[in-house]
């Protein structure tokens, strides 16, 4: 019995740790995010939702692929092309 308390322990420390290193790794992640013009606190958790998790992949998406998620428009996405193209 005391096994399987110390294995059931153990597995929720584990479940823990495992979580909170998920939820900082996602703050890191839509910290990040928020440097790109147009991406602030709000919205860049639409992002992070629809897969896009580096500032990379949301530079490299296709204005099409962008325009599929919620809240992005023309006018979003014309801002980060010149601002990346300033860089």
């Amino acid at each position: 019995m005391m096994a399987v308390r110390n294995s059931l322990t153990w597995l929720k420390n584990r479940f823990r740790a495992s979580y909170l290193w998920a939820k900082k790794d996602r703050e890191s992640i839509l910290k990040e995010l928020t440097t790109l013009p147009g991406i602030g606190e709000n919205n860049c958790h639409v992002f992070y939702d629809a897969g896009y998790k580096t500032k990379k992949s949301i530079l490299s998406a296709t204005d099409q692929e962008l325009m599929e998620i919620p809240g992005v428009g023309v006018s979003f996405i014309k801002r980060l092309r010149e601002s990346i193209s300033r860089l």
